[in-house]
């Protein structure tokens, strides 16, 4: 399998590790890491230290020497005791040794629960019931092993829904909780999680579906239809999400403080956050990654807004409201939203993110230009927008015109069966003539004999052979040779003080 490294931007020594998919004939990202750090050796003397670790945390911490080298022998739960009892508190970190995980769960949640909003804090609280049979392991005691057998009873005992396909969150959160951890009670601690459990908890192996959006014609058919609806607020909000790419939270927690319609400009905020259980409405300061953002409006969106604002009546800064003032409810939103789906008898989306992504794949299909679609969309990096933008089938259309271009041009030029013989016998026959041609130049065209020792005398048989030109550059070969022999006579006679012609002569050329 062939692989390959990458350095990691602004992580000196710390590469990511691909490996060549000859499926899709690309590299492929394999979620390890190699790091590399230098170590005093045994002599004093400085050298190199590298590992490959499964995640970029380790990684990272490996090359701070906040954990050793993995390749140690795993130690497990009834080891543990025997090598705390042997071992410094201090030095070992045996302070957690008796600190359980569920000990460390609410330490982690009275710190982690004061950074995060409520809606976050309720899909935590979702996924821990999922966690309690390792809450009274003791956190120092979990290996791969331990993770093998949780992994083992979710797939195989534990109770779960029929439309669940994996465990992969519950993982995730596991890792989040056991890094917080590391920080602050053991740095020296290794995360037992690897990539092969996040494939033995796949419960559904399906195949990965492409990204769907509303075609144009249907996006026209839905918007008229959502027109028609009872709330004549759906179609307004629906056609702002579109035009400006929102999330349906960014939609609905517009305010018309932040619109100025004259100059065509909108600021993005605040948004709406959603009770998982109630759905009760509260408004949030800041978007999901906390930065505001400026965006252009389109003029059929001004249009629309424009008669809303007329139509105020109600005072309260919210664009999107009930006529008692308060916010819209996400999950009225979205049985509107899939309602008028059905009518129109459209059962590839559903939801109320279809228009956020319809908005990145039109935008994209009509611009060409992803990376201004990707901060329409106000996504971290390009790489998260591609699951928001679909293959649109104009640009499959293109290619399958260019191939079937290519095959009519390879069907024209192939040759039909008596063609095909009728050829293969005249390739035959100007073989076979190209043969005797040639059998008649060798045999007419004298050749260079085989590499052999001539003496310096044979100038005759060469000029025979080789012709006039190879004649004359051995001819100037020979008298350079000559002249050099002399050349030395004359200096070894001089200082013998012989006579050129007398013993010094006779030796050069013995």
């Amino acid at each position: 399998m062939k692989k390959k490294e990458v350095k990691v931007k602004n992580q000196p020594g710390i590469y990511k590790v691909l490996r060549f998919g000859p499926a899709k004939y690309k590299w492929v990202d394999t979620g390890r890491y190699r790091a590399l750090r230098r170590i005093n050796g045994a002599n004093g003397k400085p050298k190199k230290d590298q590992a490959v670790f499964d995640n970029f945390e380790d990684a990272q911490a490996f090359r701070r020497g906040a954990i050793p080298k993995p390749g140690a022998p795993v130690l497990g739960r009834s080891q543990l005791g025997s090598m705390f009892s042997h071992q410094d508190e201090r030095a070992s970190g045996a302070r957690g040794a008796g600190f359980t995980f569920r000990q460390l769960v609410d330490e982690w949640k009275a710190f982690h629960y004061l950074q995060i909003d409520y809606a976050t804090k309720q899909t935590y609280d979702k996924r821990l019931p999922h966690l309690e049979v390792m809450m009274d392991v003791p956190v120092e005691s979990l290996t791969p092993e331990s993770m093998d057998q949780l992994v083992k009873y979710w797939v195989k005992d534990h109770p779960k829904k029929r439309k669940r396909h994996n465990f992969d969150k519950e993982l995730d959160l596991i890792k989040v909780v056991l890094n917080f951890y590391r920080r602050r009670k053991n740095p020296q601690f290794v995360i037992p999680i690897f990539t092969e459990h996040y494939k033995a908890a796949q419960l559904i192996r399906g195949a990965m579906q492409p990204v769907r959006s509303l075609t144009q014609k249907d996006l026209s058919r839905f918007l008229k239809a959502l027109k028609e609806q009872k709330n004549p607020l759906y179609f307004p909000l629906a056609l702002t999400q579109f035009c400006l790419g929102l999330r349906i939270g960014e939609a609905c927690g517009l305010h018309w403080k932040d619109i100025d319609l004259e100059n065509k400009i909108i600021k993005i905020e605040s948004t709406i956050v959603w009770d998982h259980e109630n759905w009760q409405p509260r408004i949030k300061p800041s978007p999901k990654n906390g930065k505001a953002r400026i965006l252009v409006l389109p003029d059929v969106l001004i249009h629309e807004l424009a008669i809303l604002k007329a139509k105020r009546t109600f005072q309260t800064d919210l664009v999107f409201h009930h006529d008692d003032g308060t916010p819209l409810i996400r999950k009225s939103i979205g049985q509107a939203y899939n309602r008028t789906l059905k009518l129109i008898g459209v059962d590839y989306v559903r939801g109320t993110h279809l228009l956020r992504k319809t908005s990145a794949t039109q935008a994209n299909r009509v611009t060409g230009d992803f990376y201004a679609v990707s901060r329409l969309l106000d996504h971290s990096t390009p790489d998260v927008t591609m699951r928001y933008v679909e293959e649109v089938d104009d640009q499959k259309r293109k290619v399958a015109e260019a191939l079937n271009q290519v095959a009519k041009a390879a069907l024209a030029e192939q040759p039909s069966p008596e063609g095909a013989a009728a050829k293969a016998n005249d390739a035959v026959a100007m073989s076979e003539k190209e043969s005797s041609c040639a059998e008649v130049k060798d045999a007419s065209v004298p050749q260079n004999p085989p590499a052999q020792v001539l003496s310096i005398f044979d100038f005759q048989k060469l000029r025979k052979i080789n012709g006039n030109r190879r004649f004359g550059l051995l001819i100037l070969q020979s008298r350079a040779r000559v002249l050099a022999v002399a050349a030395r006579v004359r200096l070894r006679s001089k200082s013998a003080g012989l006579h050129p012609l007398g013993e010094a002569q006779h030796e050069s050329f013995s």
